[in-house]
């Protein structure tokens, strides 16, 4: 299980918010699930992400989800 944490700003309500962004590497099918504060637009871009990835020749490891956790830093 290996785990990264950066953090960014997200517009939230016409204001500018910082968030956490933990990216997590954990056991299940090879797929990317945004969870947290995102928008739904924001968490259906993981079927986009995942595409770009292997049109670059990047693949997920079998067997390895990435869990993109988003959460306010406040």
């Amino acid at each position: 299980n290996h785990t990264m944490q950066i953090f960014s700003l997200i517009q939230s309500k016409n204001r500018i918010q910082e968030i956490e962004i933990e990216v997590s590497s954990v056991p299940g099918p090879s797929q990317i699930l945004i969870v947290g504060c995102a928008s739904q637009s924001v968490k259906e871009s993981s079927v986009r992400i995942h595409s770009a990835l292997k049109f670059c020749g990047i693949r997920l490891p079998v067997g390895s989800k990435l869990l993109v956790n988003l959460r306010p830093t406040e």
